[in-house]
């Protein structure tokens, strides 16, 4: 051309342009060393010019099942990680996990899981870990997992044919117990009813996710309990649209309560600890819904939130909610105080520990005697001022039946 407007410069091989207009561009190619002794000309020095789009393209990376054994039904868990080896960002995609009889996965297959992403920004990655859910129609036999990027083709690529990620194999064996009767109850929209006040009779036979139902009004205080002896699970409750509302619980715990933001029906997932259902047996457990409503001194779990006691005063209290309630009372020097618990439910040990307002230990106390639960502080006050007393569950037992009394003299 006679003139030369210049629209892109890019010293280091790569240059992006857009075009102002549609018609025919030009691409001056140097050496960037062409003014200095370092320049690079001559035989040996032939190089290649690729013109393309600026479109993105979808990398797949590792991934890996864990367990590779499960029966029809179970849980395993699936991550894959994803790049973006193109030229700028990609837009909203799907990724969707397909599980296959062969090591060929496509679009063609049973789709498991699908996952919408907003983007990918260029030169961006990230690994995506899902619970998978194997249908309950699954024969014996080995089966291969896969994700696949952008599997509904929203997005242009450079290379549409590298979005799958390498497969990998499980095998399905057959279950070695019979499935409790509420099955098939794995999701939100099949948890199997449990009215407040009930219990059902379950077990992580096939698979190591169950779901219940409850129904409840606006206010209620209402508690799940979990028992098992061979078998822990994590506990999570949700409304309708499946916002969480309360968990997921510890596996050390076997409670969870929730107040109703509502009246309604809210959904608890019942999880089992990883290999703790088929893989050693039927793991049969239960589990209770009920209504047990916080006393009234709640909130009052640590010293700052300490509700005032006088003496004289005896204070009905649960556990309900937690396993810690604090008080705080003032004291006269040189006077004797006896801090005590009484009237204990069936599922409760207390203890009790007097403390300063600096939170340091003063007296504490489990047992009266061998013969009870109950607890026991007879203290002489050494100086006047506000002391605090934190009642608390012996091997952090909580939950229904957790009643007792606090009085001081």
């Amino acid at each position: 051309p006679d003139a030369v407007t210049q629209l892109a410069d890019e010293p280091d091989g790569q240059l992006h342009f857009v075009a102002p207009s549609t018609g025919t561009f030009f691409l001056n190619a140097t050496d960037k060393w062409e003014s200095s002794s370092r320049a690079r000309i001559g035989t040996g020095h032939g190089y290649s010019v690729r013109v393309e789009e600026r479109l993105s393209d979808f990398a797949p990376g590792g991934s890996y099942l864990n367990p590779t054994i499960t029966v029809a039904g179970g849980v395993i868990d699936y991550s894959v990680s994803f790049a973006n080896a193109g030229f700028t960002t990609a837009g909203p995609h799907r990724i969707g996990v397909y599980v296959s009889t062969d090591s060929t996965v496509t679009t063609g297959d049973r789709l498991l899981v699908a996952l919408n992403r907003t983007d990918l920004p260029l030169a961006g990655s990230g690994t995506i870990t899902v619970p998978i859910y194997v249908p309950h129609d699954l024969a014996t036999g080995i089966y291969y997992v896969a994700a696949i990027a952008d599997d509904l083709d929203q997005v242009r690529e450079r290379d549409e044919t590298n979005n799958v990620a390498s497969p990998v194999a499980f095998t399905v064996e057959a279950s070695t117990c019979t499935r409790d009767a509420y099955e098939l109850d794995d999701s939100l929209a099949t948890a199997a009813a449990l009215a407040l006040g009930a219990t059902q009779s379950k077990n992580f036979c096939d698979d190591s996710t169950d779901w219940v139902a409850i129904t409840a009004n606006a206010g209620d205080d209402v508690l799940i309990h979990f028992s098992a002896s061979s078998a822990s699970a994590a506990m999570q409750v949700f409304a309708a649209n499946g916002t969480s509302l309360a968990g997921p619980s510890p596996l050390t715990e076997d409670d969870l309560f929730f107040e109703a933001p509502s009246s309604g029906t809210f959904y608890a997932r019942i999880g089992a600890r990883p290999y703790d259902y088929w893989t050693s047996g039927p793991r049969d457990y239960q589990v209770r819904a009920g209504l047990c409503p916080m006393d009234a001194s709640e909130p009052n779990d640590g010293l700052a939130a300490a509700k005032t006691m006088t003496v004289g005063q005896v204070v009905s209290l649960n556990f309900c909610d937690d396993y810690a309630d604090w008080f705080a009372f003032d004291a006269v020097s040189g006077v004797q105080y006896v801090l005590q618990t009484g009237s204990l439910g069936t599922n409760i040990d207390t203890r009790l520990t007097l403390r300063n307002a600096g939170g340091t230990s003063l007296a504490s106390n489990d047992d009266i005697n061998g013969g009870t639960s109950a607890s026991r502080i007879t203290w002489t006050a050494p100086a006047s001022g506000t002391y605090y007393v934190e009642v608390t569950s012996w091997f952090d037992q909580w939950g229904f039946d957790s009643g007792f009394t606090l009085s001081l003299q």
